[in-house]
Order: structure tokens, then sequence, then C-alpha cells
């Protein structure tokens, strides 16, 4: 043990000296089958501590996290749940009183703002994240508002299909910003291309569309691709020999 703790230390002094790759994600790890913390919650985790100049605790963490999991009924160690388990244990160690420090993403869990956890969340602990706030028994979603039908007139001029709107009721700060580049880009294109060259893009479009309207109405769309021949010589060959032969080559 001791002279692997040695070797360990000079590991993860001249494994990486540029600071890429932390070796401490880079080595097998048996505690995994305790923690059970994947790889991307693993070194967001590293990156949190080092942050707060305190790498040296990552061992107070791993230890931390599965009595976090066990206490707020065993959410899956996926997104978003997963950085909720990580954080929370984070802030347990470093705070030295544990859940005197709760994200609102943590209260929300508690509240049932994420759905019913897999297990009871343990009550003490609740309590001492709400406190007397009670917690919904419903879906999530049945308590918002409706979204739809309430985008601000100055976006409505952008919004061109059913996927925009969810765009918008989704993303309402960025949203618009999104709507105002694409349809610039698309001005942008329409003056880049000269006229003649746009009324035959158009025709192109239409034959486009007119062959996929009829292939769809045969039941099946084939795509047309030159296939090459299984014997003898290719057509690009064919071509590109009597290319050369034209130019005396």
């Amino acid at each position: 043990q001791e002279i692997a703790e040695y070797f360990r230390g000079l590991r993860e002094k001249y494994y990486d000296p540029l600071g890429l790759i932390d070796p401490k994600a880079e080595r097998v790890d048996p505690s995994i089958m305790v923690h059970q913390i994947p790889g991307g919650m693993f070194s967001n985790l590293l990156e949190q501590l080092r942050e707060q100049n305190a790498v040296h605790r990552l061992k107070e963490v791993l230890e931390e996290v599965p009595r976090v999991r066990e206490e707020l009924g065993y959410p899956p160690l996926v997104t978003p749940t997963s950085q909720l388990v990580g954080i929370q244990a984070v802030l347990n160690v470093l705070s030295g009183k544990r859940y005197s420090i709760v994200p609102k993403e943590i209260k929300d869990y508690v509240k049932g703002f994420y759905g019913q956890p897999p297990a009871p969340i343990d009550e003490t602990v609740k309590k001492l994240i709400i406190g007397d706030e009670e917690s919904i028994t419903c879906r999530p979603a049945d308590l918002l508002e409706p979204a739809l039908d309430k985008i601000p007139e100055d976006v409505k001029p952008y919004i061109e299909s059913e996927e925009d709107m969810l765009t918008y009721a989704l993303f309402p700060a960025i949203a618009p910003e999104f709507f105002k580049k694409r349809k610039a880009k698309r001005e942008e294109a329409k003056t880049s291309i000269p006229q003649e060259r746009m009324a035959e893009l158009e025709q192109v479009a239409a034959i486009s569309a007119a062959i996929a309207a009829y292939t769809a109405s045969l039941g099946e769309v084939k795509a047309l691709t030159l296939q090459r021949a299984r014997r003898g010589i290719s057509p690009w060959v064919l071509a590109g020999r009597q290319s050369l032969a034209e130019q005396g080559v």
C-alpha cells in the first residue's frame, strides 16, 4: 500500500504536465462499486473541488455521495439528478455542516417538482431542506400555465411553425434572437444570389418537389444514385478516360 501511494503521487505529478487530463479520472477506482458515480459526474466533482482548492477532500465527497443519494430517495445518477446529488455532497463536505447550504434545485426536487423519487426521502433531511413546506403529489407540469398562446406580438412575425412556438415556450430569453438571425441569414442568402440564378434554383426545387411527390405516390422512395457496374469499367472511369483522350493526354 505504501509503495502504491508513493507511485500514485509520482504519476499525478508527471502524468500530464499541461494539466489537461486529471489522473484521478483516469485511474482504475474499485470504490465506484460503492459510490456508483458515472464518469461525467466524476469529472464535474473534480472541477468543483478544484475551484474551491479542495481536491484533497475528494475521498470525503465520494463517501458522502451514497449517503446523500440514500437520504434523497435514491435518485438515478444521470443528468440532472446526478448533478444535484454531487453538488449537495460537495456542499455538505466543504461547509462542515450537512444540509446547511442547499441549492434551489435540491429544494425543488424535495418538493416534488422533478417527479416522485424511487424511494421515500428521509423525513429528517426533508425537514432540514424545506422546513414546513408541503411537497406536491401531482404531475409537476399540471401546475404550469399554458404558454403557447402567450407569445408576444413582436415575436409572432418570426414564428413559422409549431416547432418555433415550442422553441419560444421553452427558451423565451434566447429564442427571439435565434429567429432574427435565421431571418437575416435567409435575406442575406437571397441577395447574394443573382436573380437569374435564383430563378434557376426555384425551377430545380419545383422539379425536385414534383419528383418527390410522384415517388411518394408509388408507395416507395427510391434513391437516385449512380450505380457502379458489378463487372467491367465504371461510368466514372470511362468519362475520365474520354476527357483525357480529348485533351491529348
